[in-house]
């Protein structure tokens, strides 16, 4: 009994000739298909997505390294996975050089780079183990002056040799400020000094030397290759 009188006041209600037709407007909007959503179109052009490309590349060495610090420092067990992740990610330069210069420029790339990176492991061990670094610091920054001479000298108008040993130069010295930091545990000195070694390859603009103000390398990197090979970044 109860169902029927609920169910008899609300035909009542609805009789109403101003509940019916609302009754009609409710019906009629739900009906009615959802409206299609507005999407948004973002175009990237060629010059964007080399900066990308670069920043990334150089990103994943330069956090690829800070991580083997702290790791190796702090004796953590993913100390071996992440020497593998760097060496891995170094490799990823060859594709780029590659393509604007040639196989050789892209070998020789990763190979002085990967002869920093194992000679900065060694370096990080030996500092953890309060053994004079003197001999491995200039090991590390020969392979740096041999990378840069390869670079600048296929774009020699835009990396210049002593500006690209500049900038590799002052962001090892930041590194092995947080290498020597972190062992006496002083954090705000570790901090700054990766922030530091940071502008340096990718968040600009660089701090130290006679590069303070420029750009960071990456950005100056993808330049480079866009001023020398203007053509290839053309609107299509």
């Amino acid at each position: 009994m109860y169902k029927r009188i609920t169910h008899n006041i609300t035909e009542e209600h609805f009789a109403h000739p101003i509940a019916a037709e609302l009754k009609k407007k409710i019906d009629k909007a739900t009906a009615q298909p959802p409206k299609p959503m507005l999407r948004a179109t973002i175009t990237i052009s060629p010059e964007q997505q080399l900066h990308m490309t670069s920043h990334e590349l150089f990103g994943k060495v330069v956090w690829g390294i800070r991580n083997y610090i702290i790791s190796e420092l702090n004796g953590a067990p993913d100390t071996n996975y992440i020497t593998t992740r760097l060496l891995k990610d170094i490799k990823e330069f060859a594709p780029v050089f590659t393509l604007y210069y040639s196989k050789k420029i892209g070998d020789d790339v990763v190979m002085h780079l990967t002869q920093f990176a194992n000679v900065l492991v060694e370096l990080v061990t030996a500092a953890k183990a309060e053994k004079d670094i003197t001999r491995l610091t200039a090991s590390a920054f020969g392979h740096l002056d041999d990378l840069a001479n390869v670079i600048s000298v296929i774009n020699p108008a835009h990396w210049p040799e002593s500006v690209v040993k500049e900038f590799w130069h002052v962001y090892l010295t930041h590194v092995i400020e947080q290498v020597k930091a972190r062992i006496k545990k002083d954090w705000e000195a570790d901090t700054i000094a990766s922030i530091k070694a940071s502008n340096v390859l990718t968040s600009g603009p660089v701090t130290e030397g006679y590069i303070k103000g420029m750009p960071d390398f990456a950005s100056i990197f993808a330049d480079g290759i866009i001023k020398q090979f203007p053509a290839a970044f053309l609107s299509k």
